[in-house]
């Protein structure tokens, strides 16, 4: 396995303040009483619904980019209680979502604003697919009934998985969520992750709304991309053009066909399914993938486990979110835990990015 080339300047300066941010959580976290540090981590779920609050019924939408408004205003607008709001408000701003001016007066924050729907990476999506009552479910499930059953938190509490949910409502808003937080795996695929000058046609499998494939082809102007989903929202987010196409296949479909492609995609993925269901995937796009192409399968990858470290902590409870919401095996996987999904015939090469998303090369070998 080989690692990640040379970093460039604007990588390094990213991981310097990473590394310094890092060791100031440490510091505060350390110097935390440990009664404290259980009461913040038991009272976690608090900080959900608190966001939830605030997306749900548009506080931040109220406020004009730039400008203060009285939460009374807002409460008396958006009809909801005057006291009640004021105080979520209030809490917002522990949560550095709001600033507040004077008693009464608040104003949105960097990370405030990306709780607007018209902000360019609103995560508003997002974050009201996450907090809602069918995931919340889930999640209570999880520890109460999946612990023991092996069963996923989803299907413990509605007899279903997630992706088995036919609800329209159910599919745009699981759509809507992922396509909101697309472009920050986008941005590290973009700015980290460089395509052969030789390459000519690019397959993103899975990409949904075809965000991916937007950033992509305006950096590779010479290059073919396809987007290949069943994805209700499929290709919203792609502008067809001669060098963009669009086709609705399945990647369980035994006749999926990628022999003309010269990179397939798949980023995020692969940890939606168990082990089986995902050698299938890998199957199906390698048993038609030409012997020059490659397979790029974009996806966290776990370390060991790392106490007081926020990214590895972000891995592992997504780990325990894939539990929560996809069917059983569904998972963030280990490097050798990938390994083992390959072809025996196949070749990997690890590509670490900047920001936390890996890269596995897989080539047949020439």
């Amino acid at each position: 396995l080989s690692s990640l080339p040379t970093m460039r300047f604007h990588d390094i300066v990213v991981a310097v303040l990473m590394a310094v941010n890092e060791l100031f959580v440490y510091l505060g976290e350390i110097t935390t009483p440990k009664e404290i540090r259980i009461q913040q981590i038991t009272n976690g779920y608090q900080g959900s619904f608190i966001i939830r609050g605030i997306t749900e019924y548009g506080i931040i939408d109220a406020i004009k980019p730039g400008k203060y408004r009285s939460c009374q205003s807002i409460a008396e607008e958006r009809k909801l209680h005057v006291d009640f709001t004021c105080r979520l408000m209030r809490s917002g701003v522990t949560f550095g979502l709001l600033e507040l001016s004077g008693q009464n007066e608040f104003t949105s924050t960097k990370y405030g604003d990306l709780l607007r729907y018209d902000s360019p990476h609103s995560l508003k999506s997002y974050v009201r697919f996450v907090t809602n009552d069918n995931i919340q479910s889930a999640w209570s499930s999880l520890i109460r009934k999946s612990i023991v059953t092996g069963k996923s938190g989803y299907k413990e509490s509605f007899g279903y998985e997630l992706f088995e949910d036919k609800s329209n409502k159910r599919q745009y808003e699981f759509s809507q969520a992922m396509s909101s937080i697309s472009y920050i795996s986008n941005e590290m695929i973009v700015n980290g992750y460089k395509f052969s000058k030789d390459v000519k046609t690019v397959c993103d499998v899975g990409g949904g709304s075809g965000k991916l494939v937007s950033a992509l082809s305006q950096l590779y102007k010479n290059m073919n991309f396809v987007l290949i989903d069943v994805d209700s929202n499929v290709g919203k987010d792609v502008s067809l053009s001669v060098n963009n196409k669009i086709i609705r296949k399945s990647f369980f479909d035994r006749h999926f066909n990628v022999s003309n492609c010269d990179y397939v995609i798949l980023k995020h993925v692969i940890h939606n399914w168990n082990d089986k269901k995902s050698k299938e995937i890998i199957q199906n796009v390698w048993k038609t993938l030409s012997s020059k192409s490659k397979l790029l399968i974009a996806d966290f990858v776990l370390n060991r486990p790392q106490n007081n470290n926020q990214l590895s902590r972000f891995f592992y409870t997504f780990d325990i979110h894939m539990m929560a919401l996809c069917a059983a095996g569904a998972k963030e996987r280990t490097l050798d835990e990938f390994k083992s999904l390959m072809p025996s015939d196949s070749k990997m090469k690890y590509v670490k990015l900047q920001g936390g998303l890996s890269i596995i090369e897989v080539s047949k070998p020439q």
